[in-house]
């Protein structure tokens, strides 16, 4: 007994969309990319790149906790600098004095507070007393659609003779401003590359 096939049977579903189906199966995360490098601009860009594989509800708990007052902001921006950031480690010590991670750096986040009936905002970064390395920060523009982020380097030799806390303002188009902002920003790749 012989079976003939015609061509229809080769023929490949008008419905058939592997990217459809593969992302109706998996929790997969898109992130997104500047020249093949991830390069977040927003807060729930950052949330997928550490949690991208949790479920919908679990990364929204997350994403509003972070917004609230005393969210877990600094200790969330040190998993996202350890996960981009294959040359160090955190240190075990969690209560180490004078940075967060082996190679000597410490991450700082910064959210926004309104600062004045104009719209303006001022993020503060704080605690920097007694630290003796780079400062990775990472500023959050509270209250904007989707909270946009922006990035800074600051050598130790630079805030070690700043008054703390330090004050990045953002104006009412909540984009930082001032001379600190201008001198030490940065992009996303810049603010995880080593020997900083």
């Amino acid at each position: 007994m012989s079976i003939m096939l015609n061509e229809d049977f080769f023929k490949v579903c008008d419905d058939y969309d592997p990217v459809k189906i593969i992302a109706e199966t998996l929790p997969i995360t898109v992130v997104p990319t500047h020249g093949g490098k991830f390069e977040p601009k927003f807060l729930h860009e950052l949330v997928d790149s550490v949690y991208g594989n949790y479920v919908a509800e679990a990364k929204d708990a997350l994403y509003h906790q972070l917004k609230t007052e005393d969210g877990p902001k600094g200790s969330f921006w040190e998993q996202v600098l350890e996960k981009h950031m294959p040359f160090t480690k955190r240190h075990i010590n969690r209560r180490q004095k004078g940075s967060d991670f082996l190679d000597g750096t410490d991450a700082k986040f910064a959210g926004g507070a309104r600062y004045s009936a104009d719209g303006t905002v001022q993020a503060t970064i704080s605690g920097v007393e007694n630290k003796t390395g780079t400062l990775r920060v990472c500023i959050c523009a509270w209250g904007q659609h989707l909270h946009q982020v922006y990035f800074m380097l600051i050598p130790y030799s630079e805030y070690s003779t700043w008054k703390s806390p330090m004050k990045i303002t953002l104006r009412n188009t909540k984009n930082p401003i001032g001379d600190k902002w201008n001198k030490y920003r940065c992009s996303f790749q810049d603010v995880i590359q080593p020997g900083v």
